[in-house]
């Protein structure tokens, strides 16, 4: 499966507009384009972005994260998310190739 940036951008605006804080399934998000697999792929990314606040779900023979249950975009997936929705921003800055720790770098 390959990362999506616009189903990452449909993602944090889906958090921006849910309303509550309550956790929610993968498989219970729907995005019209893209199926549940892929959503709960993408909503792995942006944990390991930093992006949502939500509880991991691991294998129980590693330490892999094979699924998340999120409740609701932190203060960084609210800082890109107001970025990317920058009306002067001429491109959308490409998620995995940017500094998380720095998101009003990329709007100068």
């Amino acid at each position: 499966m390959r990362k999506q940036d616009e189903l990452i951008f449909e993602l944090l605006k889906w958090f921006a507009n849910k309303g509550n804080t309550r956790p929610v399934r993968s498989k219970d998000i729907q995005i019209i384009g893209y199926s549940s697999s892929d959503i709960g792929y993408h909503l792995i990314l942006m944990d390991e972005y930093g992006l949502i606040n939500c509880e991991r779900i691991v294998s129980r023979t590693s330490d892999r994260v094979i699924d998340v249950i999120p409740f609701f975009l932190n203060a960084k997936g609210q800082d890109w998310l107001k970025l990317i929705e920058t009306p002067n921003l001429t491109t959308r800055p490409r998620i995995g190739f940017i500094d998380w720790t720095q998101p009003a770098a990329l709007a100068a």
